[in-house]
């Protein structure tokens, strides 16, 4: 049981990248068509997590915060990742967050929290640190993606860096909210922060009508079928690998749950990556994945 609920969680952790590719390849990437994709998995999320928790919400007080600041940097982060979609690899900007998601928090819990500093967990950040780098190293002309080649790798390489400090920040605002609300509901916190997402995207768009008038006009594919179809699986997706670590969470230790998930999605993302979209890895990518791996243990288990 324990074995299957991690399988599902990384199979559709790294299908749901593959379906925001999708959509990043059907209705484009830019910022007022990332926030239109965010304000569409808002709705079809709020419909599932409802559904799921048999339309009932429990919520805390401190909760309101937090969600409304994990919703503000998850539309950036969306948004950002779509971009980031379109100017490189799926599996690099997988790592970035993951590097991001799990180094910045542990070194921000030295900094502010006290948390103890470890050799193991020290060696683990810098492992990586060069997984980042190796993934982003510049490329020689024949690996480059079309993208990298018409605007230079600096693009994606900033949106990797800006990915990787987004997903820390959020991870980060969840560390708060489990401080000052340790009885959270995840389901009901999610369904929250998708309110939020909701209502922070509609008041983008309207401030911006006019762009997003003409985008609208512009860009049938955005509210077409393909798109819609893309949005709603990457929505279900992202609910039942939540709904994978909700219950992974309450049968297995986080130091053996968290890196098995991880590793296997980075995995999974990099061959999902060259079957559905022709990105074949390099050595360095390669590489990356073989340094990346152990460097998760090491901060899970140091």
């Amino acid at each position: 049981m324990n074995a299957l609920l991690m399988a599902a969680n990384v199979a559709l952790t790294a299908f749901s990248a593959m379906f925001m590719k999708k959509s990043k390849n059907v209705a484009g990437s830019g910022w007022t068509t990332g926030l239109f994709f965010t304000l569409f998995v808002a709705v079809f999320s709020i419909a599932l997590l409802l559904l799921v928790n048999l339309f009932s919400v429990t919520l805390y007080p401190a909760n309101y915060v937090f969600a409304f600041a994990y919703a503000a940097v998850g539309t950036v982060s969306t948004v950002v990742g779509l971009k980031a979609y379109a100017a490189g690899k799926v599996a690099t900007y997988v790592v970035a967050t993951t590097v991001g998601s799990t180094a910045l928090p542990y070194l921000f819990g030295i900094l502010f929290w006290n948390e103890g500093v470890t050799a193991v967990k020290m060696i683990g950040v810098a492992l990586m640190l060069c997984a980042f780098v190796l993934k982003n190293l510049p490329k020689k002309g024949g690996q480059a993606t079309e993208t990298e080649k018409k605007k230079g790798a600096g693009g994606a390489v900033f949106l990797c860096l800006a990915g990787a400090v987004i997903s820390g920040v959020a991870n980060i605002v969840i560390s708060y909210n489990a401080r000052f609300a340790p009885e959270t509901d995840a389901v009901s916190f999610s369904v929250l922060t998708q309110g939020f997402v909701f209502a922070i995207v509609v008041i983008l768009l309207l401030a911006r009508f006019p762009k997003t008038k003409a985008v609208l006009k512009e860009n049938k594919a955005l509210y077409g079928g393909r798109n819609f179809a893309a949005c709603a699986l990457y929505a279900a997706t992202c609910g039942g690998a939540l709904i994978c670590s909700l219950e992974g969470a309450k049968h297995l230790p986080a130091s053996v749950f968290f890196p098995v998930t991880c590793s296997g999605n980075i995995v999974l993302v990099t061959l999902l990556d060259y079957l559905f979209y022709k990105e074949k890895p390099t050595w360095k990518d390669l590489l990356a994945v073989a340094v990346i791996i152990p460097a998760i243990v090491l901060v899970s288990l140091g």
